[in-house]
């Protein structure tokens, strides 16, 4: 799920190191937190049908998108899900390496949460 707010070409930047990803079994939901800077036309004209679309308007960020995602989708995701802010680019092999690392230490693992930031 990537959450964003007017920031278009890093969001496209984000989109594309998903696209190409070793491993492939995946969905992306991008949710769009104001709808009146046009990101969600200029996306939904560049990649169509391979992205899953959710607007929200006028909500707080962080809470609106949680407080979406809780009500909507919350029991539907399938095994897992990674929350990527829109200016994360992924290596090529970091979907396939966080999938085996996971299945093979914490096979029974409900969800994970975390933040690396330098200081």
């Amino acid at each position: 799920m990537i959450p964003t707010y007017k920031r278009f070409a890093k969001l496209c930047r984000c989109i594309e190191s998903i696209f190409h990803q070793t491993h492939q079994d995946f969905d992306i939901y991008v949710i769009f937190d104001n709808s009146n800077y046009r990101t969600y036309e200029r996306l939904e004209k560049k990649y169509k049908e391979q992205i899953n679309y959710n607007v929200l308007k006028n909500q707080n960020y962080v809470i609106g998108i949680w407080n979406w995602f809780t009500k909507n989708h919350f029991y539907e995701i399938p095994e897992s899900m990674i929350w990527l802010c829109d200016d994360t680019e992924l290596y090529p092999n970091c979907l396939e390496e966080l999938n085996k690392f996971y299945t093979k230490h914490f096979p029974y693992l409900d969800g994970v949460i975390g933040i690396k930031q330098e200081v």
